[in-house]
């Protein structure tokens, strides 16, 4: 097997494996960072920085689909396998689902972030706006 940078029709590509991988482990590490940080009570030494990791890495999973969506819109994709038409039909929805839900909870979690006005921070001081700004 010849690891490429981008798909052929038999393989993907190390750019779409490192994609997945890196967001799978994102995803899990975010949820959970969420169910600690729900624990944590105000003397906590963790009160003030887990909200801040998990809005950082939040947007940046968010970052990260864009950019997975926009890859596998511009390269092919491996074929299937088999010629099951259920198992295909199977895979490909819950694929999209996949997608549509973090899609959902990234955006969700922007908007909650960003509910009073306040831009959410991320690395080296980059800030991504809020939507609405309160006077």
């Amino acid at each position: 097997m010849k690891i490429t940078y981008i798909n052929s029709q038999q393989n993907y590509g190390i750019v779409s494996i490192f994609l997945h991988w890196l967001m799978a482990l994102l995803v899990m590490f975010l949820f959970i960072l969420g169910v600690y940080m729900v624990q944590l009570d105000y003397y906590d030494a963790w009160y003030n920085s887990a909200p801040w990791w998990h809005k950082a890495l939040g947007m940046f999973t968010l970052a990260l689909l864009i950019i997975r969506i926009a890859w596998r819109m511009v390269t092919i994709q491996p074929e299937p396998l088999a010629d099951y038409l259920w198992q295909k039909l199977l895979a490909r929805t819950v694929h999209l689902s996949f997608y549509i839900t973090i899609m959902i909870v990234c955006l969700t979690g922007y908007l909650v972030s960003t509910a009073k006005g306040a831009p959410v921070e991320m690395f080296a001081g980059f800030k991504i706006p809020a939507v609405t700004q309160l006077d």
